[in-house]
């Protein structure tokens, strides 16, 4: 797994940045850790095209998604909320995720409506 985090920061630093999608891809179908993938995502973000960092977490978010991690998946959410606050899919996913992390908190839908979600 080393090797391909590796393999992702000299294709960053090399500019290769459509290579960076399938090499993200392998990292995360190998469950690497948040820590590392969220990191590698924080250089994209500074080094990186623009609009990149926020397409390499929105997959991440797919695959947390669908491997119901639904509290990982909302520590991606917020960074893609910081990167794009005007996104209103992400608001519906936000929404999502809240209910299933809280599905036993009745109030939670009056909540989001309060707060705009």
């Amino acid at each position: 797994m080393e090797n391909l985090v590796q393999k992702f920061r000299q294709q960053l630093g090399r500019k290769q940045y459509d290579e960076l999608d399938e090499t993200w891809l392998e990292l995360i179908e190998g469950d690497q850790s948040m820590t590392v993938l969220l990191a590698l995502a924080d250089l994209v973000e500074q080094w990186g095209p623009p609009g990149k960092a926020f397409l390499l977490l929105s997959l991440l978010n797919d695959h947390l998604h669908d491997e119901n991690r639904f509290s990982e998946q909302m520590t991606v959410l917020r960074r893609l909320a910081r990167m794009a606050p005007a996104d209103a899919s992400l608001a519906r996913d936000i929404a999502s995720c809240l209910r299933r992390l809280h599905p036993n908190v009745e109030i939670l839908d009056r909540i989001l409506q309060k707060v705009g979600i």
